[in-house]
């Protein structure tokens, strides 16, 4: 690569650690191919290079994301008119997840509206969270109040894991509002947002959580799949699991252009207490995976 062509390459790499020399390598490989500058391509010439690759699979569709990240970038500078990566469909995998599961636009939408509309608003504020951040569904399930935290910055997240293996996932500005509105709704009070007290439980037992709240359990998985099998039915849609939500998260992450790392990782602060500000680590909330996800959902859901 060129003098100009490195700049460019350390600004959209800074964020990168491990992979930063994956990128690199292919960069250099694509440009050894197309024989021009890296700003002068065409989708002709990424169809080129990815079927020139007598790599597995796997190997071809991870090139292909990291062309579109690169390539995302360049755009989002203002550095190139169109993204010749985003008109090249992404290469086929061996054990790629069949079509029938990836879910469409339209229905997403159906089904959050659905389950805003007839169902608990626990119900569908859990299934925001697993759709605007890919947690499993165990680990929404298994949130407490004391687990959400806020920056200087008024960035929330919430901590998820376990003690030796804890991630730091950003919930935005209105899947916390809903949040809210669920414990506001219950007439949960203020000081619970201190405790490790259980957040998503059977409101058959709400008089106990109010009183020794402690003692209460979440919510369980198998009563998730019954709400979305009837919330399914209503709105006239096949089958969708948490599974599939999870799915789409990640499939959304990297047809906006994520890089891998970003996706994987979802790491970054330490502290685990919601009520107390603190100076720390802020580009995990602040990162470019989570105002692409946030932008998508809130002209999703229109809020």
């Amino acid at each position: 690569m060129n003098q100009n062509e490195l700049l460019l390459f350390n600004k959209f790499s800074l964020d990168l650690k491990e992979s930063k020399r994956n990128y690199l390598y292919m960069l250099n490989e694509f440009k050894a191919h197309v024989n021009k500058n890296l700003l002068d391509v065409t989708p002709e010439d990424i169809s080129s290079y990815i079927n020139s690759l007598n790599n597995n699979s796997g190997t071809k569709r991870r090139k292909y994301y990291e062309l579109l990240s690169f390539y995302n970038f360049l755009f989002d500078e203002l550095l190139i008119k169109t993204n010749p990566v985003s008109t090249i469909s992404p290469p086929n995998s061996d054990n790629q997840i069949k079509l029938d599961r990836t879910l469409l636009l339209v229905n997403v939408k159906l089904f959050l509206n659905t389950l805003f509309e007839h169902f608990s608003l626990r119900d569908f504020v859990i299934t925001l969270i697993i759709a605007t951040t890919g947690l499993r569904v165990s680990e929404v399930l298994n949130i407490k109040w004391s687990d959400f935290i806020i920056d200087d910055n008024s960035h929330i997240g919430v901590n998820v894991g376990n003690e030796n293996n804890i991630r730091y996932v950003r919930i935005f500005d209105f899947v916390w509002k809903m949040i809210n509105k669920y414990r506001i709704d219950l007439e949960i009070p203020d000081y619970y947002l201190k405790e490790k007290y259980i957040v998503f439980f059977p409101e058959n037992q709400l008089n106990l959580y109010r009183t020794n709240p402690q003692l209460v359990k979440p919510i369980t998985a198998l009563w998730l799949r019954k709400v979305y099998a009837k919330a399914c039915n209503i709105a006239d849609i096949p089958y969708i699991t948490a599974k599939d939500i999870r799915h789409n998260y990640t499939m959304l992450c990297m047809n906006l252009g994520s890089p891998e790392e970003e996706i994987k990782e979802q790491l970054g602060w330490s502290s685990t207490d919601f009520i107390y500000r603190y100076h720390g680590v802020v580009e995990l909330l602040d990162s470019p995976i989570n105002k692409k996800v946030e932008e998508y959902y809130t002209e999703l859901l229109e809020v």
